[in-house]
């Protein structure tokens, strides 16, 4: 959102709900402490609301536990939700309608699938640790530098949606909006089922 604002725009355009990713996409961010959550999620909100309407209310963290004390400061910086999935769709993974097709029906209903579009960031570049001195290493040259690292494979993500999709029309399956969830009621793990109605309905 920061190095590029139009791309808000096409997004709302689309009708998709923009949420907080945190400033850099930051991985495990329960490691973080509080007052480094709550000013990396604040710059995420504020990257948003300087080119958006809207402010962010979806807070979702990459490779991240949620424990109480990170909900708490996701809370302090203004966001209401946040969001786990339970599915994660690894781009290049699909080849086929029929890779599609297997995919799909080991999704079960009600589940929230993350595309990993750009890797998690690990360190922060302002991070001490990035700066800390370290000792110049003399490393003699070495005769074979061994097998290069192949190239990586272009993805096009585009159509490998485009699978993804068909196959979950062709199973009956259908996509909502993440912030649709916002209306399901959620019993923690642990806590009684609420008392049953006459009836039998709950």
């Amino acid at each position: 959102m920061a190095d590029e604002p139009e791309v808000i725009k096409l997004i709302r355009q689309a009708g998709q709900e923009v949420g907080n990713y945190t400033y850099v996409g930051l991985a495990a961010l329960e490691k973080r402490t509080p007052g480094e959550q709550i000013r990396e999620i604040c710059r995420g909100q504020k990257a948003v609301t300087m080119n958006d309407s809207l402010t962010p209310t979806l807070f979702r963290a990459p490779r991240t536990v949620y424990t109480d004390e990170l909900l708490k400061s996701v809370r302090a910086a203004g966001l209401e939700y946040a969001v786990k999935e339970n599915v994660r769709f690894q781009p290049g993974s699909l080849h086929s309608q029929e890779e599609a097709d297997a995919f799909a029906a080991a999704v079960a209903n009600g589940s929230i699938i993350a595309i990993p579009v750009e890797p998690p960031v690990e360190q922060k570049a302002d991070d001490p640790a990035v700066h800390e001195e370290k000792p110049a290493v003399d490393m003699k040259p070495t005769i074979q530098d061994g097998t290069p690292n192949p190239p990586i494979a272009k993805v096009e993500l585009d159509k490998e949606l485009e699978l993804l999709l068909t196959a979950m029309e062709k199973q009956g399956k259908e996509f909502i909006y993440v912030n649709q969830f916002r209306k399901i009621h959620y019993i923690p793990a642990g806590l009684p089922l609420p008392e049953s109605t006459e009836g039998g309905q709950e």
